[in-house]
């Protein structure tokens, strides 16, 4: 099938050379046809249209038609959706060709002439706007792969980025796919080589005989005894139609969105029914067929009697979900398989190290009773919850006052709790309610435990061929959901039917009990698929997480990249100006903003991790609303006149001093404002109102209001404006992130805000919180000391510099002796440790401490000094100067005895002012 896709690419790219004399390359390299479905209405111009013609080319999962006659398929599906919403009569036409590049021939030239008016599975492309008209709504997404063979276990999603030279399996001529390649291995620094194919089938063969680790193909085209490694490059594809049929176009959009609104899982869905992971071969590597060739035949034991997993009828043969496994094990691999009980007086664990037996049936996945008994286990055939079985009389608030059974036989323990000679035990809950079911228990009752799970594994002994075990994992691995379910549900049919109504009869109370049974037994087997279908699920959930984890290295790379680049550049431009000291000085104000840009990215990333995590807190105190408005002020006037854009403020407050954690905020309203800024071209308004009136019950209702009349977001943009890194424009505009909105809405969440967004493109946004502040009692507001217009001398003063950088202890002290400080050196704790003791009481005026040193780190240096017995030791000021920013490493430096904290970079002025106010 993927070879049938490149081959409609070949032929769809040389068509329209021949119509539009393109150059053929530049077509293939943006044109991939998912599957070639034209749709028409009929030739019509009118708009009041009904009949809608579409045109079938058959291609696997997309359109297909089968013996017959019936029609299926992804895009088959869809257009059938539309049809519901549109109102249209859909009527299908197929190819008067039988040969597939007569037939795409045939469809495109319909579709340009006018006689047909959709075609389905087009990625956009200004080459074919320039024929076809493109609904603004696609209706699927197809994404570039990276396919192993499932027999080499070598290489995965996790050491793809790690593998020297990955030898990748190309199509020759795919030059779309194979710059996507390129660009995805250049993002993750993957080096590798191309081993060009003429065909997918080249390529399969390429990644078989070991020519090649991996091929490039698409998520739409599952190949057997092939795994995904990795996926990228997702592109959208859509419905296209004549471009005398724009309305159409406009008809289908409406028909969408509706799909979207009303069934929004639709695309999902049908992906899952026609792409999702199906039965297929198993991939059995060359040692394991050369196993499989020579083993003809394994003996099998059945250990004790489990029902329904695995149990023997009077007339001798074996039934269960274990055994309907070994059937389709023998279906996949031709080896025999002959099932034998266990022996009469003798244990499992004797019966397997005998060497009579290659391996054994279901046994429970318990690695400590499988260490002594000498085995080793598959992988999972059978996943089920854990549930607490009781009797209906025990009262089971305590069960330590209770008796529990624990004799490993859980039919025997079942039928004790039963008759209340016990009182409770534990069981999968398959195999519970299946006893339940088939015993009519009526006195016994369940509980889910938690989260925990029972999983069936097959066994073998530890000297057991590593390629016997291999198969059978590859087999288990390629039971799908459906065949999983098939086995449930015959395994678990109660017998003894021909005396069901005499003894319903009976018993019409306990066949209730028994009917009610099965019912629970039916939702545990569903239950029990739907979690194998639910592991499936978390595999995809991990693959995604790793491209997620890649696109945002790749992002992170770009952002810090860019001011780096501009810091080392600017560095060297100001190396070439040493007799020029204006240049300098512009040089040097360069590569302090690139500096605080790159400085503010990595506060952001922290941030955004915390929030994440739930590592996020705030901590309030009192703040004035007047120093709330001083500090927008200083920090948005100057940002507004530099880009000549007018600043308004607009205040109504009832009550000035409010309890909230300054710092966040601020960062609220500076990162909304500094936006605003961002996107508000010059000659622009961004305006910032603040209400704030008090309720009577010690709160301040406050609405804050910023307003720009910038370049605005599109309404699509709006639904996902909140995910971190969302950016609607990626061309460099404005600059940062995309985490600024995120963090503040996070932010006003968590002070149980609300956080609204409207906005309208070239109009200008306008974003309206709603808080409800508590106010600060009034012993609570200090009188902020009056600050003092003179700066503390230093000169003089004696500090100890403990850091073991050193780069950053050159450039620390240079910066003290600016200021006439005596400064002496450290390398490590100890050093500073040891300069200390030696030195007279009261001799140091401070310590400047690094936290993460060889030898000894800042943090063991500190509670040294401060257990020393002079008077100095304990009232000496300590400052830290480091990179551990988080708030955790700030209660760690406190609780060690630090003074003061200042994170790294430090910030010059802070520096300055820490030790003015503690020396």
């Amino acid at each position: 099938m993927c070879f049938m896709i490149s081959y409609m690419n070949r032929i769809a790219g040389e068509w329209v050379n021949m119509k539009r004399k393109r150059v053929f390359a530049v077509f293939l390299a943006v044109v991939v046809l998912l599957s070639l479905t034209v749709t028409a209405f009929g030739g019509n111009s009118d708009e009041d249209h009904k009949s809608v013609k579409v045109a079938f080319v058959e291609q696997e999962g997309l359109m297909e038609k089968d013996e017959d006659g019936n029609l299926s398929g992804y895009s088959y599906d869809y257009i059938m959706k539309m049809a519901q919403y549109a109102n249209w009569d859909v009527e299908f036409v197929f190819p008067t060709t039988d040969s597939l590049d007569g037939a795409i021939v045939e469809m495109m030239d319909k579709v340009e002439k006018g006689q047909v008016d959709m075609i389905s599975g087009l990625v956009y492309n200004e080459a074919l706007a320039d024929m076809y008209a493109y609904p603004e709504k696609g209706y699927g997404y197809a994404f570039t792969t990276l396919l192993a063979s499932k027999t080499n276990t070598a290489i995965n999603g996790d050491n793809l980025a790690l593998r020297k030279n990955l030898k990748v399996a190309v199509i020759d001529m795919a030059d779309t796919r194979n710059e996507e390649l390129d660009a995805f291995c250049k993002s993750n620094n993957i080096e590798y080589t191309e081993v060009k194919c003429k065909s997918a089938e080249a390529q399969l063969e390429a990644i078989k005989n070991g020519k090649a680790d991996v091929m490039v193909s698409l998520s739409l085209l599952p190949l057997a005894g092939t795994k995904v490694i990795a996926s990228f490059a997702d592109r959208p594809f859509y419905f296209a139609c004549s471009k005398d049929y724009s309305q159409l176009c406009r008809e289908i959009d409406k028909a969408i969105e509706s799909i979207e609104y009303v069934e929004p899982d639709y695309r999902k869905d049908l992906h899952d029914k026609y792409f999702s992971d199906k039965e297929g071969e198993c991939a059995f590597s060359t040692a394991s067929q050369t196993y499989i060739e020579k083993k003809k035949k394994l003996k099998v034991l059945v250990p004790d009697e489990v029902k329904p997993l695995q149990s023997q009828e009077p007339s001798g043969t074996y039934k269960g979900i274990f055994v309907s496994f070994m059937k389709r094990l023998t279906e996949a691999t031709g080896l025999k398989v002959e099932l034998c009980s266990l022996p009469k007086g003798m244990t499992l664990k004797e019966a397997m190290a005998s060497g009579k037996y290659d391996m054994t049936l279901a046994v429970p996945e318990d690695y400590k009773w499988a260490d002594e008994n000498g085995l080793i286990f598959s992988v999972p055939l059978l996943t089920s919850d854990k549930v607490l079985y009781y009797n209906k009389s025990a009262d089971i608030s305590d069960l330590s006052k209770l008796t529990q059974c624990k004799t490993g036989d859980l039919e025997k323990e079942m039928k004790r709790v039963e008759k209340g000679d016990a009182d409770y035990g534990y069981g999968s809950s398959l195999v519970v309610n299946y006893n339940i079911s088939n015993h009519a228990y009526q006195e016994i009752a369940t509980l889910p435990v938690s989260e925990e799970k029972s999983n069936y594994v097959c066994s073998f002994s530890k000297d057991a061929s590593r390629e016997l075990i291999a198969v059978v994992n590859e087999v288990i691995e390629n039971v799908d959901s459906a065949t999983m379910n098939s086995y449930l549900l015959e395994s678990s049919q109660i017998g003894n039917q021909a005396l069901l109504s005499s003894w319903i009869r009976k018993n019409p109370v306990r066949a209730m009990g028994i009917v009610a049974a099965f019912v629970v037994l039916v939702i545990s087997l569903i239950a029990v698929v739907l979690l194998n279908r639910r592991k499936r699920a978390e595999n995809l959930k991990l693959q995604k997480a790793n491209n997620a984890k890649s696109e945002f290295l790749s992002k992170m790379s770009h952002e810090m990249r860019t001011p780096l680049n501009a810091i080392m550049g600017v560095t060297a431009l100001a190396e070439d100006e040493v007799n020029n000291p204006q240049e300098i000085r512009e040089h040097l104000k360069s590569i302090d903003a690139s500096s605080g840009y790159l400085l503010r990215l990595i506060n952001d990333v922290l941030d955004m991790a915390k929030i994440e995590s739930g590592e996020f807190t705030l901590k309030p105190s009192p703040y004035k609303y007047e120093d709330f408005e001083r500090t927008i002020r200083v920090m948005m006037e100057p940002l507004c006149k530099q880009k000549e854009i007018a600043f308004i403020c607009n205040y109504e407050l009832d009550g000035a001093d409010i309890l909230v954690d300054k710092i966040r905020f601020d960062q609220v309203f500076i990162n909304l404002l500094t936006n605003a800024v961002k996107f508000t071209p010059a000659g622009g308004r961004v305006e910032f109102s603040i209400r704030a009136v008090n309720n009577g019950s010690g709160f301040l209702d406050s609405t804050f209001v910023v307003k720009d009349t910038g370049i605005g977001m599109r309404e699509e943009f709006l639904k996902s404006v909140f995910e971190p890194f969302a950016q609607e424009r990626n061309d460099g505009a404005g600059g940062g992130t995309g985490l600024g909105l995120a963090i503040a809405k996070s932010i006003v969440d968590m002070m149980d805000g609300v956080f609204t967004i409207e906005s309208k493109q070239d109009v200008g946004t306008t974003i309206t919180i709603r808080l409800l502040l508590k106010m600060a009692p009034e012993k609570d507001i200090a009188e902020q000391p009056a600050e003092e217009n003179r700066e503390k001398s230093l000169a003089g003063k004696k500090v100890l510099l403990v850091e073991d950088n050193d780069m950053n202890r050159e450039i620390a002290k240079k910066l003290l002796l600016k200021k006439d400080l005596q400064v002496f050196c450290a390398v490590n704790g100890k050093e500073a440790v040891d300069q200390f003791a030696d030195s007279q009481e009261g001799y140091f005026d401070g310590i400047l401490m690094d936290i993460r040193m060889p030898v000894m780190d800042g943090l063991t240096a500190t509670g040294n000094i401060r257990a020393m017995t002079r008077a100095d030791a304990k009232h000496i000021p300590i400052i830290a100067m480091t990179a551990d920013a988080f708030e955790e490493d700030i209660e760690k430096a406190k609780a060690a005895g630090i003074t003061s904290y200042l994170a790294k970079p430090v910030n010059v002025k802070l520096l300055y002012e820490t030790l003015e106010n503690l020396l």
